[in-house]
């Protein structure tokens, strides 16, 4: 940031190129494009924080998605043994359906 010094010798500088009549004129627009500068920085880094944000629900999401993959696939084996395995027991013989377990039909 410049100092005193530096602003009054930029100051008269101006002055003498411009005239007094026109450095109003110009340091309204210098003032004007700063804030367009401003507003415009300001967007951008809250559209980077929004881009930074959706990447990490993205990964969080993929993690997820893995998590019930693997949820489901050891459902579907527990599935798959237990119908596999009460198959073989039973031999035809055995309760009727509907009837309770432990009593023949």
């Amino acid at each position: 940031m410049p100092g005193f010094q530096e602003l009054l010798v930029i100051g008269v500088v101006a002055l003498l190129l411009f005239g007094p009549d026109r450095l109003p004129e110009l340091a309204r627009n210098a003032g004007q494009l700063l804030a367009k500068l401003r507003t415009e920085t300001s967007r951008n880094v809250e559209e980077l924080g929004r881009m930074s944000e959706l990447q990490e629900l993205r990964r969080e999401l993929g993690q997820l998605r893995r998590e019930i993959d693997g949820a489901a696939g050891d459902v579907r084996r527990s599935a798959g043994r237990a119908v596999s395995g009460g198959a073989g027991r039973g031999g035809g013989g055995g309760a009727a359906p509907g009837a309770p377990p432990g009593r023949p039909p």
